[in-house]
């Protein structure tokens, strides 16, 4: 049993909705019934996702060519796993001043939110010749292409099946993702070890999330290597505990924010970082054809359960912050942990800097009743109108396994990830004059903008949080992440980090005496279209190129790094094949709104006349 498991303690129940405990004596001046009614519909309201399923390839970075036009442990009902508000033993920390208490909501239908599912291995024959090739070229002062030209090989068989998308292996329970199906990737892995390795598992708050952890562990413990179990926490807590305990790998079963039906697994390196590329397709070469490497009866490794994993990284992350300045600051906050992985950290770490916290979906529930872990503005409706009506000072969700963190300001509004993006990068360049940022070729021209005054360098990358945290590692930045709420400080380690993000947050504007309402005013500002259009896997690499074609006779420049980014007159438009979908993304941004929303009709146009011109109309 883990640590978190350990702490569970059974008890009566007296809530009317399974998985939603009534505190009648919970005080706030909310309702007089002692819960405050919070489920509302969300119907009509969508959002789309910003993170894909990439490759890191190998090799050194290279400046990118620009084209111009001159050349879960289910203990109760519906999967519920309660985790104790007060005195948890591996945190040692509580308040009674807990939550909001929420009435299940009626889903009328599932926001979309673009999950990152494995879809069908890239459309690549072996052995042939990039279409795209890449030379030195410069992107303007201070702003840098990062591309990586993989190894081509020639083979004379078909490549092994493909598994990992962006983030881990994640696919529907029941399905494809099966205890058998478990097994036999973990047998693989376990194969690729040498004898007696260090495995770290852990795992987040899904109802099937604790048995296949099992499956896992025992793969590894019957092949002989020494496994340590972290049991329920973020993965970015188990990626800060993997290099602290001396591990050769660790392996998280989550599906992030993926719905409830799916579940995955996620690599970790020794050094905490995602599993790169080259890695990932030796455990699919191995699982392709069967491989373990069973041990005899005394060889057999051993299992132990580590219960200091979450104290740990808390500790870790309060190291990295002010902490006298944050305590004195006494910030008023809505946490909403959307049922998930943050349950047993974030509250804690937010009472241990001084807040005074109301929580929203604070209890494990792998169906996750609240509302889908996906944390957009459709899905944080209820934390929009939280924070306000209990006059806190900003609200913070997390996704499923907390590596991201989503903010609401004092007044509601939902804060893009393009801003907080450009907030933070520019905080960090500002303490860090000539320092370099990485973020993905979809991030928000205001990044640029912001960290120009003080010597900063962009350096942009396929999209793909490995892929950015890699990139970071090379080039020492002081900051990078994602325009989902993904962000990376590699002070503390490689990982998105949603925990870190929130005392970061608090860390900023405790140093600068202000609040996020004034701080973002002080941004440059941009609108960001998102859309997408359907197109066959089959046909990605000949819309591609048809894009190119079409747009680089009238744009400034054309970057072909991940997809096609146009920089049009006014803004830019990206098109980019989804690794995860049969479809295209399109993205586009301008200071002017109708020239945002002219520029991704204009891409989606463009997408469309290229699948009539191939013969399939989207």
């Amino acid at each position: 049993m883990s640590a978190v498991g350990a702490a569970i303690q059974w008890k009566a129940r007296s809530d009317p909705v399974p998985g939603n405990p009534v505190d009648l004596d919970a005080p706030g001046p909310y309702v007089d019934a002692g819960e405050f009614p919070v489920a509302l519909s969300t119907a009509g309201e969508s959002e789309v996702d910003g993170n894909f399923r990439e490759c890191v390839p190998e090799g050194p970075p290279l400046v990118g060519q620009i084209r111009t036009p001159q050349q879960h442990h289910a203990l109760g009902p519906r999967g519920q796993f309660p985790v104790p508000r007060e005195n948890h033993p591996a945190l040692g920390l509580g308040d009674p001043e807990d939550r909001f208490v929420r009435e299940t909501p009626r889903v009328r239908r599932v926001a979309p939110d673009d999950a990152k599912v494995p879809g069908k291995a890239p459309d690549h024959l072996v052995g042939e010749e990039p279409r795209h090739r890449h030379g030195a070229g410069e992107y303007g002062a201070g702003i840098t292409l990062a591309i990586h030209i993989p190894r081509r090989e020639c083979v004379a068989r078909c490549p092994p099946m493909r598994l990992f998308g962006t983030n881990g292996i994640r696919e529907v329970v029941g399905e494809k993702f099966t205890a058998e199906f478990v097994a036999r990737v973990s047998d693989a892995i376990a194969s690729l070890l040498p004898a007696g390795s260090s495995v770290v598992v852990g795992w987040d708050g899904r109802t099937s999330s604790p048995a296949f952890s099992q499956i896992v562990a025992a793969s590894f413990v019957l092949a002989g290597h020494r496994v340590t179990e972290l049991g329920l926490l973020p993965t970015p807590a188990i990626q800060y505990n993997v290099p602290r305990l001396g591990a050769d790998l660790g392996v998280v079963v989550t599906a992030s924010h993926n719905p409830s039906e799916f579940n995955g697994l996620k690599c970790i390196a020794r050094d905490g970082l995602e599993a790169t590329r080259d890695f990932e397709e030796k455990i699919e070469e191995a699982t392709e054809r069967g491989a373990s490497s069973p041990v005899r009866f005394d060889r057999v490794g051993e299992m132990v359960h580590d219960p200091t994993g979450g104290r740990r990284y808390l500790d870790g992350i309060r190291s990295q912050v002010d902490l006298a300045k944050i305590v004195r600051r006494g910030f008023s906050i809505v946490l909403d942990c959307g049922n998930g992985a943050s349950v047993p950290t974030s509250p804690a770490l937010a009472r241990s800097l001084g807040c005074r916290v109301k929580t929203m979906n604070a209890h494990v529930d792998g169906t996750f009743p609240g509302h889908l872990s996906e944390p957009t503005q459709a899905n944080l409706v209820d934390l929009q109108r939280a924070v306000p009506a209990s006059g806190a000072e900003l609200g913070i969700a997390h996704d499923g396994d907390a590596d991201r963190a989503i903010f609401v300001d004092a007044t509601g509004r939902y804060v893009s990830g393009e801003e907080m993006l450009t907030l933070l990068a520019r905080d960090a360049v500002e303490r860090h004059p000539g320092s370099t940022v990485v973020v993905p070729v979809s991030a928000s021209q205001s990044v640029e903008d912001a960290i120009r005054p003080f010597g900063g360098t962009v350096v942009y990358t396929r999209i793909g949080s490995p892929t950015v945290t890699h990139e970071m590692q090379a080039r020492n930045a002081v900051f990078g992440g994602e325009d989902n709420g993904g962000h990376i400080f590699p002070s503390l380690h490689y990982a998105r980090d949603g925990a870190m993000t929130l005392a970061a947050v608090l860390d900023l504007l405790a140093r600068r005496d202000s609040d996020l309402v004034r701080l973002l005013q002080e941004l440059p500002r941009y609108t960001v279209v998102k859309e997408k259009v359907a197109c066959p896997v089959v046909l990605r690499e000949k819309v591609v190129d048809r894009l190119i074609e079409r747009f680089t006779p009238v744009s400034e420049k054309v970057v072909t790094l991940d997809g096609v980014k146009a920089y049009r007159p006014g803004g830019w438009v990206l098109l980019r094949p989804s690794g995860t979908e049969p479809l295209f993304r399109v993205y586009a941004e301008s200071k002017d709104a109708q020239r945002a929303r002219a520029l991704a009709d204009e891409g989606l146009a463009a997408v469309r006349t290229a699948l009539d011109e191939l013969g399939t109309s989207a």
